[in-house]
């Protein structure tokens, strides 16, 4: 969900209903919970996850 956010701009609403979660504020709460907890690591593992993304999609 954190990605979904952070790298494509998706929407709340859009995330939520892929996800099946009701309500909105769900993913809002997931997402600000990421947000709050980044330390190297989690940094880290993100920026791997991205690399491979977009190795993928080019």
């Amino acid at each position: 969900m954190y990605l979904c956010q952070e790298i494509a701009d998706v929407k709340l609403k859009d995330i939520a209903e892929y996800f099946n979660l009701s309500p909105i504020g769900s993913v809002h709460f997931i997402t600000h919970q990421a947000r709050k907890r980044q330390n190297r690591d989690f940094i880290r593992t993100v920026d791997t996850v991205v690399e491979s993304i977009m190795k993928q999609a080019t």
